[in-house]
């Protein structure tokens, strides 16, 4: 994997060797403002694939990693996202308990959370 940090966005490159899933992808972090990221993972080798029909919103300061309120972790091996809040070092969202799957027809990615406070995290949620 290939992770490329900069002031407003991560991103990587994410190779599987499971003949089931679809590879490489592309990862995109965007810090889109002090308190808002936005994770997309992409087929790069086919950008017709569906993506839900979601607006981006404008922002009138978008973020940068000097100024936002998390720090975003991308760890390789294996492979997860890490969301920090930077006032207390808290984590808010952990990817590295969950598999990523990303095949023709399922995208799975499971995640952590310490709150039942928190929204927007997808379109399906189970409790544990």
């Amino acid at each position: 994997m290939n992770v490329t940090y900069s002031n407003t966005e991560i991103t990587a490159t994410l190779i599987s060797l499971d003949k089931e899933m679809i590879s490489p992808l592309t990862l995109v972090i965007s810090l889109e403002s002090k308190a808002r990221v936005r994770m997309k993972i992409e087929d790069p080798n086919d950008p017709e694939r569906y993506k839900v029909p979601y607006p981006d919103p404008e922002y009138k300061e978008p973020g940068n990693s000097a100024n936002t309120r998390y720090k975003v972790l991308v760890r390789e091996f294996p492979f997860s996202v890490h969301i920090y809040r930077t006032e207390d070092e808290k984590v808010i969202f952990d990817t590295s308990s969950h598999e990523l799957v990303f095949q023709n027809q399922l995208l799975s990615l499971g995640t952590t959370l310490p709150s039942t406070l928190l929204y927007g995290i997808g379109e399906d949620s189970a409790r544990s």
